[in-house]
């Protein structure tokens, strides 16, 4: 779905002129909660983001611009495989003053959108992450992130979640399903219904299964 698409939908829920104006970051900020609350694959970086590290440029740097979460594989220049250590303590413990040097990092720590390294060198990390998801700014912009089956339930009970009580106490016509049925929609969304359709995640969760290759496939 479009910008326009979504917005026109959050139009025909509220009911509300003065609240349109809102739309578009209540849209934005719910898709970055559901891509930090869920692995999506379509932010799954697969060519790496590189970073440049120094010696004299410390042991702390801020991660790339597009980092969302989960620094999940790390290589430095010598496409050595780095160790991503759990938090910055880790590596701390080894060296309190941040005063050790070398050829090559071999350990890193990300907390709060910044890389630790260990140790100091000059050297090029190739870092996998999970990037953020797309902005949406102009009309014709489109969700990528979340499949197109699962855009209006996902995103529109999201943003209704999130708002509910704005929208409660302002909208011009109160939201009549109520905020458990937006819950219990958004939950559907994600989870599927039982004896119904799937939901997202399984959706993504087949889609990861590898393809057999040979042999016969079992009978259903």
């Amino acid at each position: 779905m479009t910008l326009a698409e979504l917005e026109l939908e959050l139009d025909l829920i509220v009911q509300d002129a003065a609240l349109s104006a809102h739309f578009r970051r209540w849209l934005n900020n719910a898709l970055l909660e559901i891509a930090y609350d869920f692995n999506l694959p379509a932010l799954k970086l697969t060519t790496p983001a590189s970073l440049a590290v120094t010696i004299a440029g410390g042991w702390l740097y801020d991660m790339p611009a597009n980092y969302h979460k989960n620094l999940f594989r790390c290589r430095n220049s010598n496409n050595d495989t780095v160790t991503i250590d759990r938090d910055a303590a880790c590596i701390e413990d080894s060296d309190p003053d941040h005063s050790e040097t070398g050829d090559y990092v071999t350990r890193v720590a990300v907390e709060n959108d910044r890389i630790i390294v260990y140790p100091k060198a000059a050297d090029t990390l190739s870092l996998w992450f999970y990037q953020k998801p797309e902005t949406l700014s102009a009309p014709e912009d489109s969700v990528v992130c979340i499949p197109a089956a699962y855009q209006s339930r996902v995103l529109i009970s999201k943003v209704v979640i999130q708002n509910f009580q704005l929208l409660q106490n302002q909208s011009s016509k109160l939201i009549a399903q109520g905020l458990l049925w937006w819950k219990n929609n958004y939950k559907a969304g994600l989870y599927g219904e039982p004896h119904g359709d799937i939901g997202m995640i399984q959706c993504l969760a087949r889609a990861k299964k590898p393809k057999r290759h040979g042999g016969t496939d079992p009978l259903p």
